[in-house]
């Protein structure tokens, strides 16, 4: 006797035999009532081995792509820094917050931008990312985008001749002449300020930091440069320090 059992998926688990068994039998007139039932389960086990082999398809897809903070974009894009919009894969894992490097596909060394993601939308694939850095020019339509360190401030040398309003994560001040350096009056955590004097305070008689609303290592008091060729870097803690050197 040979029988059938359609226990696999799709199937309700009965089973067929070629025998004249009355309850599952084929034989002695068997077959006008289980022979078309029996084509029905094939037919129901056959499209759910279809649909899992679509599945598995779409999954190589996706493993293609992996891991999921990788992706690419065709959206044409001008190298600027800003806000820039564009779409790329869905499903993916990003996040909003996490810096990210858009690298031109055909031209990573060169052409970059760096940001933090503001949007993305993971069932339309659209996404947002404020820019703080390019590296490049030009519009182009190939694009791989990637998770990436926060990349470092790139810091033009400014020399200072004279009083000046100091800017963040931008310029690394080269103290030329007496000055009164002033503080950024809204500074945002982690903001950096380099400097380096050219002589030593013998020479330069007036040389501070104005602290413009902001504590200098926790005192609301400015700060008189009084260390010889003094170099070294500002960073903002927060509103109770305030303003550290390092």
């Amino acid at each position: 006797m040979a029988a059938v059992t359609f226990n696999a998926p799709g199937g309700d688990g009965s089973t067929v035999t070629d025998d004249s068994n009355p309850t599952t039998g084929l034989g002695n007139g068997g077959h006008r009532t289980r022979f078309v039932p029996a084509l029905a389960q094939l037919v129901a086990i056959s499209a759910v081995a279809n649909t899992n082999a679509t599945n598995a398809a779409a999954s190589a897809v996706t493993a293609v792509n992996a891991p999921g903070t990788n992706g690419t974009s065709s959206t044409s894009l001008t190298v600027a820094t800003g806000a820039q919009a564009f779409t790329t894969q869905t499903g993916k894992a990003w996040a909003v917050g996490q810096p990210v490097a858009i690298s031109r596909t055909s031209a990573p060394a060169t052409t970059q931008m760096f940001g933090t993601i503001t949007a993305y939308n993971s069932g339309t694939g659209a996404m947002s990312i404020a820019v703080s850095q390019s590296k490049g020019s030009g519009t182009y339509t190939d694009w791989t985008i990637a998770l990436t360190g926060a990349p470092a401030p790139q810091y033009s040398l400014v020399a200072v001749t004279g009083n000046v309003t100091l800017v963040a994560n931008a310029n690394d001040y080269f103290v030329t002449a007496n000055a009164v350096m002033t503080f950024p009056s809204s500074p945002a955590v982690g903001d950096t300020i380099p400097f380096r004097l050219a002589r030593s305070p013998a020479t330069l008689t007036a040389v501070s930091f104005a602290r413009n609303g902001s504590n200098i290592m926790g005192l609301a008091e400015d700060y008189t440069v009084d260390i010889p060729y003094l170099a070294g870097e500002w960073k903002y803690v927060d509103a109770t320090f305030g303003w550290s050197l390092r």
